[in-house]
């Protein structure tokens, strides 16, 4: 519940980001800017690495600092200008926090996601289309009818079927069709 009210902190940071945007921002190419940076910066987070894409925020907001110091330097604006530019720089910056914070959490739910399906398909007992035992299922079921059968003192066979196709489709088609033949051949499957 914690990840879930903090992702939507993020969601609603970033939406009041791009509101607080189009309201406050003097001109439209402004507010197209913002947003195009915002997207970068979002996309940044969910490609690269989490450092590497930290530090690219922190020296964007760095960069537009500076440049907004000089600017205003070399320009000799007076202090109702700063205070715009301030605000502007303070917007933009909020906007690619809550930007990058937003990838971050798509990556993150993404590699969680992952990895709940590696977990799932280990678990799971049956292959999804062919409904015959997975291996780790097959394995532990085998190890039962095995310690079964030598208690009993019987016998037992197990038969290998190799698939010789090196294409992964036809290699599927081939198991699919040898499964059906096999749950013909023996009903109690």
């Amino acid at each position: 519940m914690h990840k879930l009210t903090n992702q939507i902190f993020v969601y609603i940071g970033l939406f009041a980001a791009i509101i607080m945007g189009a309201f406050f921002l003097e001109t439209f190419p402004y507010f197209i800017a913002m947003l195009i940076i915002m997207a970068f910066i979002g996309l940044i987070s969910m490609i690269v690495r989490t450092m590497y894409s930290f530090a690219l925020l922190i020296t964007f907001i760095l960069l537009i600092a500076f440049y907004n110091v000089g600017i205003s330097w070399l320009m000799h604006w007076d202090m109702k200008q700063q205070g715009m530019n301030i605000g502007v720089q303070s917007l933009v910056s909020f906007g690619s926090i809550m930007a990058w914070m937003s990838g971050y959490a798509i990556r993150r739910n993404q590699e969680v996601l992952h990895s709940l399906h590696t977990e799932l398909t280990i678990l799971r007992k049956y292959e999804e289309h062919i409904g015959v035992l997975t291996l780790n299922e097959f394995i532990e079921q085998a190890q039962i009818l095995f310690t079964g059968m030598k208690r009993r003192n019987e016998k037992g066979f197990l038969v290998f079927i190799t698939i010789c196709e090196k294409v992964a489709y036809k290699q599927r088609i081939i198991r699919e069709k040898l499964t059906k033949a096999l749950h013909l051949s023996f009903p109690m499957l």
